[in-house]
């Protein structure tokens, strides 16, 4: 197959079984020939087929587009009518990029007859990938409407559609918000390929951080007290990471010999320590004996620590609150797009009287969504006031 990634570097062919995993082997920019997605369109509108099955569909499509065609030669046509051989190595293809995935046996009922013929769905990744790529496959409202109905079950549905729609809703008024639903789910698709890279990316490589302050290489080295930038950014740190007010009127108070740092403040009824442990190359931000937050540790060359701003979660977790933080950004931009008004989440009385609004009213899910919606905007106009 030649597959197009990136300047035409391979694919790699041999990935995970796990579906998820195997998602990671897609890339946005990862496009498969145009004769394989005849088999990727086949099996997004008639899943569980057998190969030759498949062949049929396709050849049944071909002979339509040369029935139509009066330049097409009759030499052409029999070259296409015998094409069964080289679909079934192409299926096999797909089957190893995990784009397509063959039912096992208990899925199919009785398959004691060794005759019988494997059936063919679109795999996890086949499904990523139609989303991504779905300009390249049909239109939004027929990917939708396929995608529905061959695979209710899917992933991507279960939880990044269903969660906010009911199943009905999308099947009465799909027509009419196929494009917002579509490109909410290709993003989706997208950010979930790219933070599945981000995990592969070593932790020190990404994690770093920036500087915001030093530490001495030994505990027996004299510093008498931070200097007033490395306490400044510091604190700013803190706000920003923890939205921390009264840390800015805070003391900052280090102590080399113990490596930590003391921050007290007589606006609060708690004092946050920060522990440096030198040989582990970690610190942490501690209260009581709860932690709250790590610091990315570098060594520098003359031995002493840069302690690095960093994300309050691990390398894991930050990606995984990153993704649901997105998440919830797309979500809320989907909802307004359905919407259509600028002064969100208030509704406005048209949207209600059309067919979309009459649908959505009577959907507890997306009611649900919008009620969520709506505290939250309600919760950060507060917050800034």
């Amino acid at each position: 197959m030649r597959s197009k990634i990136n300047n035409d570097k391979k694919v790699a062919s041999k990935v995970d079984k796990n579906p998820v995993t195997a998602v990671s082997a897609i890339d946005s920019a990862f496009l498969i020939d145009e004769e394989y997605h005849e088999i990727i369109i086949a099996l997004l509108y008639k899943p569980d087929r057998s190969k030759k099955k498949i062949f049929e569909e396709i050849r049944s499509k071909k002979k339509k587009d040369y029935d139509n065609s009066l330049e097409t030669s009759i030499n052409e046509k029999s070259k296409e009518y015998n094409r069964y051989g080289k679909i079934r190595r192409q299926v096999d293809e797909l089957v190893n990029l995990k784009l397509v995935e063959s039912l096992k046996e208990d899925k199919i009922g009785n398959f004691s007859d060794k005759t019988t013929s494997k059936l063919y769905r679109l795999s996890i990744s086949g499904i990523f990938y139609v989303l991504i790529n779905w300009h390249r496959i049909s239109t939004q409202y027929s990917v939708l409407s396929a995608l529905s109905k061959n695979y209710p079950d899917n992933l991507i549905f279960e939880n990044f559609l269903y969660q906010y729609f009911e199943k009905q809703s999308i099947d009465e008024i799909g027509m009419y918000i196929s494009s917002q639903i579509i490109a909410f789910l290709s993003n989706i698709c997208k950010y979930i390929v790219n933070h599945l890279h981000m995990l592969t990316i070593p932790a020190d490589y990404s994690m770093n951080g920036f500087p915001l302050f030093s530490w001495p290489s030994q505990s027996n080295e004299v510093k008498d007290e931070f200097s007033s930038q490395d306490e400044l950014k510091l604190k700013n740190y803190l706000f920003k990471e923890l939205s921390w007010k009264w840390i800015l009127d805070a003391r900052i108070i280090p102590n080399f010999m113990e490596n930590k740092i003391t921050i007290k403040s007589d606006e609060v009824d708690f004092t946050p320590v920060i522990k440096i442990f030198r040989k582990e190359k970690q610190a942490i931000l501690n209260i009581g004996t709860t932690s709250i937050m790590f610091f990315g540790v570098v060594r520098e060359s003359n031995g002493s620590l840069s302690i690095n701003g960093k994300p309050i979660f691990s390398h894991t977790q930050f990606t995984y609150h990153s993704f649901n933080r997105w998440c919830r950004e797309e979500v809320l931009l989907l909802i307004y797009r359905i919407y259509k008004i600028n002064d969100f989440p208030d509704v406005d009385q048209s949207f209600v009287e059309n067919i979309v609004g009459r649908t959505l009213i009577k959907d507890s899910t997306f009611k649900k969504t919008v009620e969520s919606i709506r505290n939250t905007f309600k919760f950060k106009e507060s917050v800034k006031a």
